[in-house]
């Protein structure tokens, strides 16, 4: 649940991100940077902070679903790892994201889709009969 709420609070930061690129379009980079700024803890922070509370739960919820994944069988040490790594992607409003940020995802979108098709396939996910650090 707390990954679920810290994925919900990226797409509203995508979303004002999308917004202030569209400003950028229609009315030029002064007045779209002078209405961001202008407004921009009040748009950055969202309604009643709701945004930035809920993206807490990346950083809290990652490190729980990842251990509880590997104690349950379910992920191997690699896996695993590329869990934790995507639970240090900062998020937030106008962000600056490198190269490092677009991998992190790949590999967490790679992860996350290999275990959908398993459940989707076998209805349960295979447990891991030995873990290993190195193991997948």
């Amino acid at each position: 649940m707390l990954v679920a709420l810290g994925f919900l609070a990226r797409v509203y930061f995508a979303g004002v991100d999308q917004t202030a690129f569209e400003l950028v379009d229609s009315q030029g980079v002064d007045a779209a940077a002078t209405t961001i700024l202008g407004s921009y803890a009040d748009v950055s922070y969202g309604p009643w902070r709701i945004p930035v509370t809920a993206s807490v739960g990346q950083y809290l919820g990652m490190p729980l679903l990842a251990a509880a994944l590997y104690r349950a069988g379910i992920f191997g040490g690699v896996r695993t790892l590329v869990l934790l790594w995507s639970a240090t992607m900062w998020g937030g409003v106008l962000k600056a994201a490198g190269w490092w940020d677009a991998v992190s995802a790949a590999l967490l979108f790679v992860v996350l889709a290999m275990l959908a098709v398993q459940l989707i396939r076998d209805g349960e996910p295979r447990l891991h009969a030995r873990r290993s650090l190195l193991s997948w």
